[in-house]
């Protein structure tokens, strides 16, 4: 429909979240918000420019804070200048707004992991898991939380879980 929309972003294809549940906003409101987020969206792809990134992605929020892709954005905008709490900041806003998506889930996991706190990122990541089960990236979070743990034989069976993904979608892959 209208309010999806087909998006790379960190060089993976992600689904936009269909519009709804914000009445507050008005339509023009909402386009003006992503058409920021799209300008926002190609200059985090070039790293010279994400200092304008993350200023319009702040500018979207102001029109509209219920948008979890621009919080998402923001999460990653944020990891890469080196503002870690502000990402898991931004990831968990994202989550806040719409917890069924397991990107954010995945993306806050690797942050915790970074900060050191291992056994929230293990939740994180087991979140993810839950929510989309055929994910690769939170299971290999997965194994490295439970690693770093020395849970080794926890992880890896995870790790093998992942390789077996990876291995069943290769071998479905028409393409291959």
């Amino acid at each position: 429909g209208a309010g999806v929309r087909w998006v790379v972003a960190w060089g993976c294809c992600c689904r936009w979240w269909a519009w709804g549940g914000c009445a507050r906003v008005s339509a023009v409101s909402r386009r003006r918000a992503v058409g920021v987020w799209r300008r926002a969206r190609v200059m985090a792809g070039r790293q010279s420019e994400l200092t304008k990134a993350q200023a319009d992605l702040y500018r979207a929020l102001r029109i509209d804070a219920a948008l979890p892709l621009v919080w998402h954005l923001l999460g990653g905008v944020c990891h890469l200048r080196g503002d870690v709490v502000g990402a898991a900041a931004a990831y968990r806003e994202a989550i806040r707004i719409k917890s069924d998506d397991p990107k954010p889930y995945n993306n806050l996991g690797n942050i915790l992991k970074d900060l050191g706190n291992v056994d929230e990122a293990i939740a994180a990541f087991r979140k993810a898991i839950e929510l989309d089960p055929k994910l690769v990236a939170p299971r290999i979070g997965l194994g490295e939380g439970l690693k770093a743990q020395d849970r080794l034989k926890e992880a890896i069976e995870v790790f093998r879980d992942a390789y077996g993904i990876v291995h069943k979608f290769a071998a479905e892959c028409p393409l291959a």
